[in-house]
């Protein structure tokens, strides 16, 4: 009887931090693309956050499909939310879009006030496409430096 109590308060610790996981993820679904660079970093510690609580979880959980599957949740987003930083960066501009939807022949609605990170992650497996859209990110960052540098040797002629 004690050992059946003792597995319930475990698998009620579990049962918790996957809702908690999944309410959370639910959240950052809905928020605006707008407001994905600001919130980026307290998304990226949450999930660390998770991550350390779902290790720490007692070893006999993990027999449990639902803790592989919570893990393998956490991990998702371990993989993903970098991405996402990569595509929220300021330098990224409607033709790096462009190229990302050239890129997965997936149609992304970034131009829409109603885009959400949760349509992005809905249109595109954006960890499948890893390395693309860290090549976007980077030339991204180097466009706007160029960018920047032709807005200062013109303000310079033009004050020379």
């Amino acid at each position: 009887m004690e050992e059946t109590k003792k597995e319930i308060d475990l698998l009620g610790k579990l049962y918790n931090l996957y809702s908690e996981v999944l309410e959370t993820f639910s959240k950052w679904n809905e928020i605006p693309w707008t407001e994905v660079n600001d919130q980026l970093q307290g998304m990226i510690d949450q999930i660390e956050t998770y991550s350390m609580s779902c290790t720490r979880l007692d070893k006999s959980l993990k027999k449990w499909s639902a803790y592989d599957e919570l893990r393998q949740k956490i991990e998702k987003y371990q993989n993903i939310l970098p991405l996402v930083r990569e595509l929220a960066k300021t330098s990224v501009r409607p033709r790096h879009w462009d190229e990302l939807i050239s890129k997965t022949s997936k149609q992304i609605p970034y131009k829409l006030e109603t885009f959400t990170l949760g349509i992005l992650l809905s249109e595109i497996e954006v960890d499948k496409y890893h390395e693309d859209i860290e090549e976007i990110g980077e030339s991204a960052d180097k466009q706007l430096k160029i960018e920047n540098q032709l807005a200062e040797i013109t303000r310079f002629w033009a004050e020379a």
